[in-house]
């Protein structure tokens, strides 16, 4: 039985269709694969790559230098520090909290991105009332236009390098750990460019609007009025809160235990069923004061944020410096964010 192999061809082939390395393996030795799981049912749980990996007798406990052990299998360490930096990019990613979606491609460095407000458009204003028009008259109409400026998509990316004489006795797992440090990290900072445009907006006149705390403190009161001030802007509920230190510690300490049904009589309960007060996912980011006071960020994650891609542009590139015997890595996109509803976010700010 044939051993699954990374060639040069699976390697363009990724590359041309953008499938990932195992659509690719998977494809090209569907036979060898379906062979294996019949003669062994423990194997049904491993995908392509994974079974590539036990063929070069790769295991969390091997190390580095077992994946140049045989020289027919060049592409397996660079795979590897793809999958590991991909897989671990996407396992901790809080940008799902604030980004509407999938992202959305496009065939161009720039976005002209389309803007609904029902509330600060004066052309739009009456377009929120469902009323009585006379027969044959026109109804109200909202009106969903273009930005006035457009948003241009910039290269983000990180490159991994190290020499192989600090890397080769190094066990798999150990530099597995290494890497899901760097994409964590990867993860934070595109998530605290997202929450820079939150706030101050894409250009297009749609910076956050803020409301004032009743103190400098925050309460129950001041998260409720939160809510409804996102509920009176557009009608959506608040799902996220982004807050600093804090305010991210205030909000741990409220954590009430509400086992027993709380209502007008014991035994029952209110409904609300518009969702104002559903719960809410808080995340500790990094919301700069303003005139020294605490900040914290509420929104509705399905309205708050968009993130634009370049058609093609994530890229994953290996490479080696001979001179040096370096091993480099790198992994970027060219991206940027937009806005889309300028009031489905709000800022609370501490009084």
């Amino acid at each position: 039985m044939g051993k699954i192999i990374i060639k040069d061809e699976h390697i363009n082939e990724m590359e041309k269709t953008g499938c990932s390395i195992v659509s690719v393996l998977t494809k090209a030795y569907e036979g060898e694969i379906a062979d294996r799981v019949a003669k062994d049912a423990r194997l049904k749980d491993f995908d392509a790559f994974q079974l590539a990996m036990m063929d070069a007798g790769i295991s969390k406990s091997s190390i580095i230098k077992d994946f140049y052990a045989t020289s027919d299998n060049e592409w397996l360490f660079p795979v590897f520090i793809d999958r590991t930096l991909t897989e671990n990019v996407g396992r901790n990613d809080i940008l799902k909290y604030i980004v509407s979606g999938a992202p959305i491609t496009i065939d161009s460095l720039s976005a002209t991105g389309s803007y609904v407000d029902l509330v600060d458009d004066e052309y739009n204003k009456d377009a929120v009332k469902k009323k009585r028009v006379v027969e044959g008259s026109e109804l109200p109409m909202a009106t969903i236009k273009l930005g006035e400026k457009s948003i241009t998509l910039s290269k983000f990316g990180r490159a991994v390098g190290a020499t192989y004489e600090s890397i080769k006795y190094s066990s798999v797992d150990l530099f597995a750990k290494q890497l899901a440090w760097i994409a964590a990290d990867v993860s934070n900072q595109e998530f605290e460019r997202g929450l820079s445009v939150i706030i101050d907006g894409d250009g297009n006149n749609n910076a956050a609007p803020v409301t004032t705390a009743a103190s400098g403190t925050i309460t129950a009161d001041d998260i409720l009025s939160l809510a409804l001030a996102l509920w009176n802007d557009c009608h959506v509920p608040l799902t996220t809160i982004i807050a600093p230190e804090p305010l991210y510690k205030a909000m741990n300490k409220m954590v009430i235990s509400a086992n027993d049904k709380i209502g007008y009589i014991p035994g029952t309960a209110f409904n609300f069923p518009q969702g104002i007060t559903k719960d809410i996912t808080v995340i500790l980011g990094d919301v700069p004061q303003a005139s020294g006071k605490n900040q914290l960020v509420g929104l509705n994650s399905d309205f708050a944020l968009t993130k634009y891609i370049a058609s093609n542009s994530q890229i994953t590139e290996y490479g080696s410096d001979i001179l040096n015997q370096k091993k480099l890595s790198t992994i970027s996109e060219i991206a940027a964010f937009a806005k889309p509803f300028k009031k489905a976010s709000r800022i609370l700010r501490m009084a």
